[in-house]
Parts: structure tokens; C-alpha cells; sequence
């Protein structure tokens, strides 16, 4: 979701992805509330490559051990403590989340003691098909 500025001054949201940079820029600007829809099955990986692939072969190093991790929880802890909120929807497929999705939510506890609220919703149940009468 991408945020714009009103002719007021105050973040109105809009529909769109953003980049990283706009990204890092509304973290840094944001005044009482962050929240990121995380509808994909995966991201782009670039430095999360290593961990990622620790996480796959079954040895994942802690994120809090983990220098650009570590830097993140930093600043969501610090966001926190000034008393701004940072929300995430992250919406799994029917069939079950991907390995991206597992290794995140592995690391849920680390971004939970960070002060972040992220949120799966359950998925609708599917309709079933009735038996046809006989």
C-alpha cells in the first residue's frame, strides 16, 4: 500500500506496491501507525540469501544474531517505544505456505518481541459440493 500526502500534510493510503526505498522512507517519516500487506509468496531475497538458505538446510541462525536483522528489530523496537505501531498482514496460500513464508513465520517470536503485530487471517473455507440427489 502506498501513502500519499494530502494538500493538509496528512498520509492518505493508496493502492500500489512500493520500493524499497519508499519503503525505508515511510518507516522513517511515519507518525503513529505502519501497516504492509504481504500478499506474494515471495520477495526478492538479495541479502537475506545466506539465511535463507540456513534456514532451508535445517540450521537458521537467530535473526537477533543476524547483522541487517538485528538493525530492523533495532529500529521496530525503537518505533515501538515512541509509541507508533508497526502492523503486517501476511496472507498464506490455500495449499500452505511457501518456504519463504515458513522461515518468516519461524522468526514471528523475534519480530513479536520487536513490538510488531503480524497477523495471518485464516483462510475462507472452501465451498463443498453438494452430493447430487439420487
Amino acid at each position: 500500500m502506498r501513502a500519499s500526502r494530502s494538500v493538509e500534510g496528512s498520509m492518505k493510503p493508496a493502492v500500489g506496491s512500493i520500493s524499497a526505498e519508499e519503503c525505508d522512507e515511510l518507516l522513517r517519516t511515519f507518525e503513529h501507525g505502519w501497516f504492509r500487506l504481504e500478499a506474494r509468496e515471495g520477495y526478492a531475497i538479495g541479502e537475506e540469501r545466506p539465511e535463507f538458505e540456513r534456514f532451508l538446510a535445517g540450521s537458521p541462525q537467530p535473526p537477533s544474531e543476524v547483522i541487517w536483522w538485528a538493525k530492523w528489530l533495532d529500529q521496530a523496537t525503537a518505533l515501538a517505544r515512541q509509541g507508533k505501531t508497526i502492523s503486517r498482514v501476511r496472507v498464506i496460500p490455500d495449499d500452505g505456505p511457501t518456504d519463504y513464508q515458513r522461515w518468516l513465520i519461524w522468526a514471528g517470536p523475534w519480530y513479536a518481541s520487536a513490538g510488531v503485530d503480524i497477523r495471518y487471517p485464516h483462510p475462507q473455507p472452501r465451498p463443498v459440493a453438494q452430493p447430487a440427489a439420487r
